[in-house]
């Protein structure tokens, strides 16, 4: 699992917390005119980032438990498959409203304050879920997936901000795209342990029981070491970008939050991407939420089958965020980018309806790789894009408005979705995603590639370069 390679990344609580690796750091994340020593990243961030991923890991795996085994929990608790499809659609809801207060709460006490809420509510509603496994404690069940679904407020939007904060400009797109591999990998667990462990028959309850028990463990686990271990802030800024960022008149600690969102809905550049955004995160939202009555349509009785497309999905897609990262990293075009994961992340989604209709589960399988590699791989590019063209806005902020047009898209698209596979098939369901994502390959192509922050880190760059140079000059002046 990701947090135990994480962990090996830690260095000693003291003296330790050095620059990593001991080799020369990138120009951008030495330190800036005049700060000396007081930039540059420190060892800990991978111990940091290692307990995020599982805070969010443990989040994510609550949201499709449910309706990834729609069939028997319709049975078990006597309710229609819509009313189990919103036990994944009130994290969405949820999220919407409630996600400019979190943002706030992020940018003004800090990630260690948010995850630790974070973590608390994820605590007690798993819990609550342990006692609701009756089949006349639907309401109940539903009460504590609800309050996972507001904890999730507090770490899906952090990954850019957590980066940011940790990690030199290298290192930034990787560690936002292991940040979100945190949530897939718990959409992974989402999808392959409920089938696993609840088959229904005569003792669902029990099965239930031990599903939510385990579901229960891990995010009390969570709330400790979060309490324990989990840093507000880094002692010194990870890159010159950043020390540049805090120092600026347009942080967070000098503008307030309202005038932040006021900013950013007044800047078409970032309107675009954000509906970008939320038509593509939203569409492979709905088609993970409404999976199981999905596939059922076309191959009855397949419901193993239908946690393993979910899981093979979600798997590929982690290893398309990290690809991502590194291209980002890499690469520099964020623009490009984003089109080529949108138009390769609709072909996959053309090919799972094509396999659907044809009912060949082989076919379908590949195309679920090739879905989910560059749609879920979409999700850390699109957090860096924003981060580039609002830069230097607060990164909780940006992020938390692209996730809310995420869910509410997804809410209208699953809803949506749901109701034609029911009166029309799953053929009607799948052109619904689909035209979700061309709608979002077209807006993106509208996106001016306005890179802010990399532009920032090449003036830090440029201006020590002329630094030294002055230094040379005047020194061969005196020596002359």
């Amino acid at each position: 699992m990701i947090g135990c390679v994480l962990f090996a990344g830690r260095g000693a609580a003291g003296s330790g917390d050095g620059a990593a690796g001991g080799g020369v750091q990138p120009a951008a994340d030495m330190a800036a005119p005049g700060a000396g020593r007081d930039v540059g990243p420190v060892r800990r961030r991978w111990f940091i980032l290692g307990l995020f991923a599982i805070t969010s890991l443990s989040n994510a795996a609550h949201w499709i438990m449910y309706t990834v085994i729609t069939d028997v929990v319709e049975e078990h608790y006597g309710v229609s498959s819509l009313d189990v499809n919103w036990t994944a659609t009130v994290f969405m809801v949820a999220y919407v409203p409630l996600v400019f207060p979190a943002s706030w709460l992020i940018d003004k006490y800090g990630l260690r304050v948010a995850l630790i809420l974070c973590s608390l509510l994820m605590t007690v509603g798993a819990w609550i879920k342990v006692f609701a496994v009756q089949p006349d404690h639907f309401v109940v069940a539903f009460a504590g997936q609800t309050l996972i679904g507001v904890a999730q407020m507090f770490s899906l939007g952090a990954p850019g901000r957590l980066a940011a904060l940790w990690f030199g400009a290298r290192e930034v797109s990787l560690a936002c795209a292991l940040g979100v591999f945190g949530n897939q990998l718990g959409c992974a667990i989402g999808f392959l342990v409920p089938p696993l462990l609840v088959r229904g028959g005569a003792d669902t309850a029990t099965q239930l029981r031990t599903l939510c028990q385990i579901y229960a463990a891990v995010p009390t686990a969570v709330f400790v070491l979060i309490v324990i271990f989990f840093k507000k802030k880094p002692p010194r800024p990870p890159s010159a970008a950043q020390a540049a960022a805090i120092a600026s008149p347009a942080n967070e600690s000098q503008k307030s939050f309202l005038t932040t969102i006021k900013i950013l809905l007044t800047t078409p550049n970032f309107l675009l991407l954000l509906a970008c955004y939320g038509l593509t995160a939203g569409s492979f939202y709905a088609l993970n939420t409404v999976l199981n009555p999905l596939v059922l349509d076309s191959f009855k009785g397949a419901n193993q089958e239908v946690g393993s497309l979910g899981l093979t999905m979600v798997l590929v897609g982690v290893v398309g965020s990290i690809v991502g990262g590194l291209v980002l990293d890499a690469w520099h075009r964020y623009k490009q980018t984003t089109i080529l994961a949108i138009l390769l992340g609709g072909a996959g989604m053309a090919g799972f309806g094509a396999a659907l209709q044809l009912h060949n589960m082989a076919a379908l399988y590949g195309a679920a790789a090739f879905l989910g590699f560059f749609t879920a791989g979409f999700v850390p590019v699109g957090y860096e894009f924003s981060a580039e063209i609002t830069y230097p806005m607060p990164e909780a902020t940006v992020v938390g408005m692209l996730n809310a047009a995420g869910e509410l898209s997804g809410i209208v698209v699953s809803q949506g979705g749901l109701t034609l596979l029911e009166n029309y098939g799953n053929l009607a369901a799948m052109a619904t995603f689909l035209s979700t994502l061309t709608l979002a390959l077209v807006l993106c192509c509208f996106i001016r590639n306005d890179l802010k922050r990399l532009a920032a880190m090449r003036v830090a760059a440029g201006n020590r370069s002329s630094i030294a140079l002055d230094k040379t000059s005047i020194q061969n002046d005196l020596k002359a």
